[in-house]
């Protein structure tokens, strides 16, 4: 199991924000209960000299031991500040208000016992319906302790006191999330979001995010333990299935039903891992199915208009033979094992993906989810602008975003890099576009035209889902890749020798075309780890990030 990546940066954000927020929310109406600080060395030298006379005349006045206190907290010497308000409190041991900074300046020191000590003082001095800094201090102090079932008592008696106050539900999701909760941190980190929280807001979406990518790992590998696979292996299925293909449509025998069967398990495979990819895959195992079911009951009766009954029955002993039974019931037993897995995961067999992993930053929702669902054609162009002339990153005369506000309306995530196929993949594109082009003419394909036919239509299914998501992602990107690559086959193998294919014509321009694919596609998953996470704000300039990116990494490996 991989470590839960939010808990380790919490510790730190809680010092941040703890610190600070239990300055000010200890407050009373005509009482300063805070040490104040921005004053000159030179102005609190003056102050302390006077201060320490008074002490001298009056030495029974707790308060002017405060004061001390407050001006060496300001000049940063912890020690003589903690010693002033220990005098302070022997003078007044009821005041509340000096345990609490006494408790704080403890803190300072890293002396986390003696602060609980004063934070507990300073709650059971402090009214209890009253005030709130006491509770979130002792709660910081206990979970530093790794006491956080106490400090968690703590936080929700803040969020009791002030529960409007987003701040405490930030503490409550930091502490939850200490403690491996992940259900109560995503629901207080929402609250402290639905609440208007700004201080820690970028830390927050920080936070969850990680968080829901690491639930949405946590239950992959979860499906690939169930499964007996590995997450990545669906490119190699992918990969496995088009060659079977090109062998059924190369091979004397054709589709044979061992290559059928191979086919199925591939597609079954691959439905396990990557689901999208999946429904080409099948479509297209089911298609050559039903392509050679076809053509076998014609060759049985000849001309399609014979009777009605004997022909049903002749189907239905057709598809209980083994050729067409075995592969059926591998796609079958692998869909069955989808859905149980799925309903592991999400409740329902037939749910493979859950958005709400990817929107619950959004605690107020997502329009566009909401309103077109996940899957729309209204994104269509959006998604072709996105993913071959990404222009979106490029900032407009009003210094907006270019198609922002489509991308507002119709979208939920437009993700970084802008990378388009025409760039990083020329070479393949090239050769797709020539056997697109050959499997729209009769006459110019020397293998299987109807096979290869119902092929590349079926894996047009996950670049068409893909390009009608309410996501738009670099990593979708590979949903493309067994349409071309099948396509690029067909162009580069599957013509007529006689007919000139329009593509590189010699060595030179193939090795130049492949070439710079490649480096430009190691350029852009260059950029892509570089990349900010969400959508790209319009006051970020894209350049200037990779170019801070890449110096920061020169100047580490340098």
């Amino acid at each position: 199991m991989k470590p839960r990546p939010a808990s380790l940066c919490l510790s730190a954000l809680m010092l941040g924000c703890l610190t600070g927020g239990c300055q000010t929310t200890t407050i009373e109406q005509g009482t300063d209960y805070r040490i104040a600080g921005g004053e000159g060395t030179s102005v609190l030298d003056a102050k302390l000299k006077k201060l320490s006379r008074e002490a001298e005349m009056y030495p029974k006045r707790a308060d002017l031991r405060y004061q001390i206190a407050a001006v060496h907290y300001q000049k940063a010497n912890y020690k003589e500040s903690a010693k002033e308000l220990e005098q302070a409190i022997s003078r007044s041991p009821d005041e509340m208000k000096f345990h609490y900074h006494l408790g704080r300046v403890y803190l300072y020191m890293q002396e986390l016992s003696l602060a609980e000590k004063h934070f507990r003082e300073a709650v059971a001095l402090s009214p209890q319906d009253r005030y709130t800094g006491p509770h979130a201090a002792l709660g910081y102090v206990l979970a530093q302790e790794k006491k956080i079932d106490v400090a968690l008592v703590e936080f929700k008696r803040c969020t009791q006191l002030e529960p409007e106050n987003p701040i405490y539900y930030y503490f409550l999701g930091a502490a939850f999330d200490m403690k491996g909760n992940s259900k109560e941190t995503i629901h207080n980190f929402q609250e402290y979001l639905v609440l208007g929280g700004r201080t820690f807001r970028q830390k927050a979406v920080f936070i969850l995010e990680k968080l829901v990518l690491w639930r949405h790992s946590h239950s992959e590998e979860y499906a690939d333990h169930g499964a007996h696979h590995h997450h990545h292996d669906h490119r190699d299925k992918a990969s496995a299935f088009l060659v079977l293909a090109l062998r059924g449509l190369t091979a004397p025998d054709g589709f044979s039903p061992r290559t059928l069967l191979l086919m199925a398990i591939a597609a079954g495979c691959c439905l396990l891992t990557r689901v999208v990819m999946a429904t080409g895959l099948y479509a297209a195992t089911l298609a050559l199915l039903a392509w050679r079911f076809g053509g076998e009951m014609s060759q049985c009766f000849g001309h399609p208009a014979g009777p009605i009954r004997p022909g049903l029955r002749a189907g239905f002993r057709l598809l209980s033979t083994r050729r067409f039974m075995v592969p059926l019931m591998v796609l079958a037993l692998f869909a069955a094992a989808a859905g149980f897995i799925n309903h592991k995961r999400f409740g329902n067999p037939l749910v493979f993906h859950n958005p709400t992993l990817q929107t619950i930053v959004r605690p107020h929702g997502v329009p566009a989810l909401e309103r077109y669902g996940e899957f729309n054609p209204r994104r269509i162009p959006y998604a072709l602008m996105y993913y071959f002339a990404p222009v979106w990153f490029i900032h407009s005369d009003d210094g907006d975003l270019r198609f922002n506000d489509y991308r507002r309306r119709d979208l939920d995530l437009a993700e970084p890099p802008p990378s388009s196929f025409f760039v990083s993949d020329p070479l393949l594109l090239v050769l797709a576009a020539a056997g697109f082009s050959a499997l729209l003419r009769r006459d110019r394909v020397a293998l299987s035209r109807p096979a290869a036919g119902v092929i590349a239509a079926a894996l047009t299914a996950p670049p068409v889902l893909m390009l009608t998501a309410f996501v738009m992602a670099f990593r979708y990107r590979m949903e493309f890749y067994p349409l071309f690559v099948f396509l690029a086959l067909i162009g580069a193998f599957g013509t007529k020798p006689e007919i000139a294919a329009p593509r590189p014509r010699s060595a030179t321009g193939l090795v130049l075309f492949a070439s710079f694919g490649i480096i430009v596609s190691h350029l852009v998953l260059s950029a892509y780890k570089l990349s900010p996470w969400g959508n790209l704000d319009p006051s970020q300039d894209l350049l200037q990030i990779y170019q801070t990116g890449l110096h920061n990494f020169l100047a580490r490996w340098l």
